[in-house]
């Protein structure tokens, strides 16, 4: 955790992406979320228009008003940030094609999971970012690695902490966790199942062992962390 709050202190952390409304037709629509000056952990609704695949792609993320210089940055295991591509536009005159581009200005695409969480660094407060794409009429499930994940309500739809739901390898005491405008986590709670026999209820707890519950923006992301690995399911949008 120590290496997650040094990165996270870096590059000025400064809080978590809140979501619009989404607009649609049939399954396929798009979704705006207003961003924070700093960073804001964000995960991506929606996926690539015709394809079967839970994916999207980078290209589907738009800074709608992100200023010249903005990033996305890809978190790793240990909470450190080994990938960053900044976004410019062709009316800043850096670039003729309004992208993603990396530090020698190439711009770039890349296949995203849904349900990964990002973070999206963004100078001035207010800045928009634009995901567009399928709405996938399924469950989200992501893989989150042993140590940090950052994940989300990967959905248009906006759920409550209890539909967050851990699987796989989940160990009780795993915890899911809100960073701040300052960057630190001043929020956790913890996964626990009555299998473990510490609660009668699975669910996520307070540190007084209290089940907890509270809404989750669509597109909002969490991070997770994991003694064992674990999967992180969110119901499809569809489901009540």
């Amino acid at each position: 955790m120590k290496k997650l709050m040094t990165s996270l202190a870096v590059c000025a952390v400064a809080g978590i992406v809140s979501a619009q409304s989404v607009v649609s037709a049939n399954v396929v629509g798009y979704n705006n979320v207003a961003t924070v000056a700093g960073l804001n952990l964000y995960a991506p609704a929606f996926t690539t228009v015709g394809t079967n695949a839970q994916v999207g792609q980078l290209s589907a993320i738009r800074g709608a008003t992100l200023s010249d210089g903005d990033q996305i940055q890809f978190m790793d295991a240990d909470g450190n940030i080994p990938l960053i591509y900044a976004w410019f536009t062709a009316a800043g005159q850096a670039v003729a094609v309004d992208g993603w581009y990396d530090g020698d200005f190439n711009l770039v695409d890349a296949t995203l999971p849904q349900g990964v969480g990002y973070f999206i660094y963004a100078q001035n407060p207010g800045s928009v970012v634009q995901n567009a794409g399928e709405v996938k009429d399924q469950s989200v499930t992501t893989t989150i690695p042993t140590g940090l994940g950052a994940a989300g309500n990967a959905t248009p739809t906006a759920r409550t902490l209890s539909r967050l739901v851990l699987g796989g390898n989940a160990t009780d005491g795993d915890q899911i966790q809100f960073v701040d405008a300052d960057g630190n986590v001043p929020q956790i709670y913890a996964w626990f199942t009555a299998a473990g026999q510490a609660v009668a209820v699975d669910g996520w707890y307070d540190g007084d062992f209290n089940l907890v519950d509270g809404p989750i923006a669509a597109s909002q992301g969490v991070l997770i962390y994991a003694q064992n690995g674990c999967t992180l399911t969110v119901p499809s949008p569809f489901a009540i």
